[in-house]
């Protein structure tokens, strides 16, 4: 069900005018909670595992303070934002939880406001609110930390917003989170082991000070120092299941793809989330797709996208649909690749441009040319085509390189996003096709050499394992 995008302007407008009546009075002020001091007990803890991104053992306390207290708005508000609902009952305890927590602060209130946008998947509209919250509760380092989470399309720019929050709240380890990511992102590596490491110094026992740093040394090429971090996340909170993900990429990244498949199995035998739940299942079938089990993985995939239906998850359910037909289309089953690319329709019909690129991609393997080509015109229309970045324009080089057509391909993955696996690896395809074997060559070890690994991102997994394929083979020729 697509939703009304006037929830978010009524979010918008309502933040503004609590600042434009409330904030002289709020300045110096931290946030104040109506619930029972039992329920603000448990909210401040789930509060503080959320910080830490430990999401079982914030959602077991923000739970706790539901109970406690039904009527405590705030609480509910988080809880649902993280926890999802099925369509049914998500909008009724998305009011309820603004309702109840209208009777509280202007920085409650606008605060659950922000929540219910970020359960309803309105970024720039959360964005807003959480900055209006931060200006009601300036001084509350929680409160002001949420603006710079959301993210801003220049690098450059993010990462001074994070520099400039750390230094308001030096003592703040979350800043340090946040700041470690943001200079990675801007290119700055060294400033970003420095920050993780500022954040371990400052918060030593929370899992999420490891699981930061050891994802940074992971990046940094520095695999079993990564590992040791993670396992000391997960051992200080087993029911940290994102440091297992962690463990699995590390193993995975290494070609341990069985221990890479236990650690996922880890995660998913902890986790209470029901959306968590799928995509650990498709971190199985990344796992499968780099070590080159193309069979496992179009079955994990069905596996989740049974779990999608059942949660009723139409979205996440095309999606998977749309892959398992890629999936299909790599065996050369074409009469499969279409059922599962009309069944990915039916389950969302609305334009998507992801589904788009995985039909262009299944067309092409399949050799299907004209639809291939439709499904990529199909994706430029499409009005989420931003959130694919530069991969759709990958899709049609790939096209253009299937059939030969390498001066028409080069040039537009040239010009792509050249951080992106998915984009290298397609223009050492081209580059290879034309006969560029040293270029190729160049570009398959820089894949190789870039530790970044998300196990469900499909199309970089994708271009990792051929990376692979394309400098072992040649070794085992001689």
């Amino acid at each position: 069900m697509r939703r009304p995008h006037t929830i978010a302007a009524v979010g918008i407008a309502a933040a503004l005018v609590l600042l434009q009546t409330t904030t002289a009075r709020a300045q110096s002020k931290e946030i104040t909670l109506t619930g029972s001091p039992e329920a603000v007990k448990h909210f401040r803890e789930g509060w503080e595992a959320a910080e830490g991104l430990d999401a079982e053992t914030s959602l077991y306390h923000l739970k706790l303070a539901m109970d406690k207290d039904p009527n405590f708005g705030l609480a509910r508000a988080m809880y649902v934002s993280r926890r999802g609902g099925t369509p049914a009952t998500l909008d009724a305890d998305l009011a309820r939880a603004v309702s109840d927590a209208s009777k509280g602060g202007p920085a409650e209130l606008v605060l659950a406001m922000a929540f219910r946008e970020v359960a309803l998947n309105h970024q720039a509209a959360a964005g807003t609110l959480f900055k209006a919250a931060g200006e009601l509760a300036p001084s509350d380092p929680f409160v002001a930390s949420f603006a710079p989470q959301i993210v801003n399309s220049d690098p450059k720019m993010a990462y001074q917003s994070a520099k400039e929050f750390a230094v308001r709240y030096p003592d703040y380890a979350p800043a340090y989170n946040t700041l470690a990511y943001r200079a990675w992102a801007a290119g700055d590596h060294a400033a970003a082991l420095d920050a993780a490491m500022k954040q371990i110094q400052l918060t030593p026992k929370n899992p999420n000070s490891h699981d930061t740093y050891a994802e940074i040394l992971q990046w940094s090429g520095k695999l079993p120092d990564a590992l040791m971090h993670y396992q000391e996340a997960v051992t200080m909170s087993p029911s940290f299941t994102e440091g297992y993900i962690g463990m699995a990429e590390v193993e995975a990244l290494q070609g341990h793809y069985d221990r890479a498949r236990t650690d996922v199995q880890q995660a998913l035998t902890r986790n209470t989330i029901p959306a968590q739940k799928v995509v650990y299942m498709r971190d199985l079938a990344g796992i499968d797709l780099l070590a080159g089990d193309f069979n496992g993985a179009r079955a994990h995939l069905l596996t989740a996208a049974n779990e999608a239906k059942s949660q009723g998850n139409n979205a996440q359910l095309a999606t998977l649909y749309s892959q398992i037909a890629a999936g299909y289309a790599l065996s050369g089953d074409a009469k499969s690749a279409h059922s599962y690319l009309a069944m990915a329709r039916t389950a969302n019909p609305q334009p998507a441009a992801r589904l788009d690129y995985y039909a262009a991609m299944t067309h092409a393997t399949l050799k299907h040319w004209e639809p291939a080509n439709g499904a990529i015109a199909a994706g430029k229309a499409a009005p989420d085509l931003a959130t694919l970045g530069g991969r759709l324009t990958a899709a049609e080089a790939s096209l253009l390189t299937a059939q030969g057509k390498f001066a028409e391909a080069i040039p537009l993955l040239e010009a792509g996003d050249q951080t992106d696996p998915l984009v290298k690896g397609r223009l050492a395809q081209a580059y290879a096709a034309a006969g560029r074997t040293v270029d190729a060559n160049r570009l398959q070890h820089e894949i190789m050499s870039d530790y970044v690994l998300t196990l469900n991102d499909f199309p970089a997994v994708n271009a990792r394992y051929r990376s692979r394929m394309a400098t072992v083979a040649p070794a085992k020729k001689k």
